[in-house]
């Protein structure tokens, strides 16, 4: 059953919240940098980043270098917000 609230959604008393994502693997805005700050550990984002990044290397023409280059680059960052 869905349920709508007015609360912080990251400060809800659930066992699950759910949000939408793109393939893109960057959590860099809106609610998505939220949960990427508040929720998750480097190495859960991490995690995250390397099977994007691997789903875009099954495809022999990836249609956005740049944006492969920056999912390489956060991972040799380690990550860091």
């Amino acid at each position: 059953m869905i349920k709508h609230v007015d609360e912080d959604l990251l400060q809800v008393q659930a066992d699950v919240i759910a949000h939408q994502v793109n393939c893109q693997g960057v959590m860099g805005a809106g609610i998505a940098k939220q949960i990427r700050n508040r929720l998750l550990s480097r190495e859960q984002f991490l995690e995250y980043v390397n099977r994007i990044i691997h789903l875009q290397e099954a495809y022999e023409n990836c249609e956005n270098k740049a944006h492969y280059d920056y999912l390489k680059s956060l991972e040799k960052e380690g990550g860091n917000k």
